[in-house]
Order: C-alpha cells, then structure tokens, then sequence
C-alpha cells in the first residue's frame, strides 16, 4: 500500500514543505506500508518489515525523538521502540512489540499520555500494562 495526503497545510502529512494539494498525492515512493495515522499534523506509518516511522510537525514532540524539530520526510524518522504506531491531535502512541507496555509522547495537557501526570513529552514514555485484548476480544 502507498500511502496517500491532501488538503490545506498536507505540507505536514505529505512530506513536502510548501505545499497544498487539492487531489490525493502519494507520500514519497515506497509501497510496503501497512498503517498509516494522521494526526494533527503530524503522519505515523508502519512498513511490511515491521518498522515504525514518524514525520511532520513536531511542536510538542509528538514524533518522540526527543527534539521539537519537524522532519520533512518519512525517511528521516524512524521509530525503533513502536510496534503498530497511531496519532492522534498532538499526541502518539504505539504498543512495544512485546504487548506488555503502550508508548506515548506530545501533548499531554489532559493526561492522554496516561503516565500519570499532564507533562507534555517529546520522547516516548513507556507505560506497563497487565492486560494486551487480542483483536477476537474487542
């Protein structure tokens, strides 16, 4: 699957600095992608091989490199720590590949980080959890 952006301000989403699309365009030239999640405007994306990538607006370190720097392509941000990587607004969040801990970094204003403080993060802050619901149990 390649992924795809468009709209105002895809400059984010898209990978492309300066630039608004009003018909799909796709997002660099791999095609091994397997998930893709948008958030504000910020893009996670996960590939066949099993690895994680991030890019985008990075104002509250939402991309969890530790750095508020935006990243201009998928190439430049890989997430080694992630399996199954999701956005959401200013936050992201993914599940370690051994299914006992979630990871979170970005905005953290109402606790959506779930580390147990409202501390914006820009890295990722593991939290452990007792129980991971297979996909027959949701």
């Amino acid at each position: 699957m390649a992924p795809y952006g468009l709209g105002a301000e895809t400059i984010w989403t898209i990978g492309r600095w300066n630039t608004n699309k009003s018909i799909p365009t796709q997002i660099g030239t791999a095609s091994n992608w397997i998930s893709v999640s948008c958030g504000n405007n910020h893009t996670m994306a996960m590939k066949s091989d099993g690895t994680a990538w991030a890019w985008g607006f990075n104002g509250i370190g939402e991309l969890g490199d530790g750095t508020t720097t935006q990243i201009q392509s998928y190439s430049d941000r890989h997430c080694d720590e992630l399996d199954w990587p999701a956005c959401w607004r200013n936050h992201s969040l993914g599940f370690k590949s051994e299914r006992t801990s979630f990871c979170a970094t970005g905005l953290n204003f109402y606790g959506q980080l779930g580390n147990g403080i409202t501390d914006d993060r820009s890295n990722f802050n593991c939290v452990f959890i007792l129980f991971f619901p297979t996909h027959q149990q949701l």
